[in-house]
């Protein structure tokens, strides 16, 4: 059992240190949902950012006049978010 919590704990790590990088660590919160279930693997990610909840699309929504904004250019990842 140890060796699934250490791969566990790691690959938790691993998607919050991707998601804090996309945002440049400048999240109050970051929310992870993941699933494998059968052969589907799916996962969603939000951002608290001064106190909104926001998708990874709409961060620059989440901004106070002044903040440096975000890139959100699909280049840096895939949005299927609408």
């Amino acid at each position: 059992m140890k060796e699934f919590e250490d791969k566990f704990t790691k690959l938790q790590a691993d998607m919050i240190s991707i998601c804090l990088e996309f945002v440049g660590n400048r999240a109050d919160k970051v929310y992870v949902y993941a699933s494998h279930e059968e052969s589907i693997i799916s996962s969603q990610f939000f951002y608290a950012i001064n106190h909104k909840y926001v998708k990874p699309h709409k961060v620059n929504d989440a901004l106070e006049d002044g903040d440096e904004r975000y890139d959100v250019a699909s280049k840096r990842g895939l949005w299927y978010y609408v």
